[in-house]
């Protein structure tokens, strides 16, 4: 979700290491964090990702060769691999219940400040948040990667982008909802009655067609 200055998402990569750090009773984890910390090849993590279903060839090839290319002034894949090993460890020290591992939940902002790569992990009783925050990469800024994840913002009404996002209330299962039909409550949430002439909006960006 475009925020001014920067943008919000959860793409490919980051539902990818959610999907393997959070499956049924966190089973693919050990695996993953042992392919994070070596001694094989720093950047076989992304091997993992993509031999447990959850990467595809072109989109570990592009993470792999594209992103250090973008931000070449940084340690790129360490920095990611470290944070990744922390995050880990931190919801792994957090459990209590062995059956109900610690979630952790990925994001990744990026910003117009250049000086930036840098990741924030953090926690709450219920999951540990790791935000991937990186100098805007050179593709277009428009590419609405939000549409992989239900984010809603509120902002002012005179700076909704009709063309990309959409004002709640709205039908869910309307075209170009992202909502999916089996989640009552984001459906029921999405018609709570709002105030169609406040000067703030809440709005969900438009699904990609």
């Amino acid at each position: 979700m475009s925020v001014g200055i920067a943008t919000i998402s959860k793409g490919l990569l980051q539902q990818a290491i959610e999907s393997v750090t959070n499956d049924h009773h966190a089973r693919r984890r050990p695996g993953f964090l042992t392919a994070l910390k070596g001694p094989q090849k720093p950047t076989d993590w992304l091997h993992f990702l993509r031999h447990s279903g959850e990467l595809d060839r072109g989109a570990e090839h592009y993470i792999r060769n594209t992103w250090q290319k973008f931000w070449k002034r940084y340690p790129v894949e360490p920095i990611m691999r470290q944070s990744l090993i922390e995050a880990i460890e931190l919801a792994d020290n957090l459990t209590t219940d062995p059956k109900n591992p610690m979630p952790i939940d990925c994001h990744w902002i990026w910003t117009d400040d250049p000086e930036k790569f840098e990741v924030f992990i953090t926690h709450n009783a219920r999951q540990v948040t790791r935000i991937l925050l990186t100098p805007r990469p050179p593709t277009n800024p428009a590419l609405p990667l939000i549409a992989l994840a239900p984010y809603f913002v509120v902002k002012p009404r005179a700076y909704v982008n009709a063309e990309q996002e959409q004002e709640l209330p709205r039908d869910p299962e309307a075209p170009g909802a992202i909502v999916r039909e089996e989640d009552p409550v984001i459906k029921n949430f999405l018609k709570m009655p709002r105030d169609p002439g406040a000067p703030w909006a809440t709005v969900q960006l438009k699904a990609q067609h």
